[in-house]
């Protein structure tokens, strides 16, 4: 999904641990090539760090949860 207006690529991940399921969201500002999650600018390598510690806690990232 693209938002027109400003170059913006809205992007979602789908996390599950036992019964828990989280949902992440963010953009990715196609003009200036970043990662924008909770308003604030994510480096690619954080994004990355970020992943490691969810599957260190037990997280398993999904396309889906049934």
């Amino acid at each position: 999904m693209e938002s027109p207006s400003t170059g913006l690529r809205a992007c979602r991940a789908t996390w599950a641990r036992g019964l828990e399921v989280e949902w992440w969201t963010w953009e990715f500002d196609e003009d200036k090539q970043t990662y924008i999650r909770h308003g604030e600018v994510v480096s690619p390598t954080r994004l990355l760090l970020l992943v490691a510690e969810m599957r260190l806690e037990g997280w398993q990232l999904c396309r889906a949860v049934v």
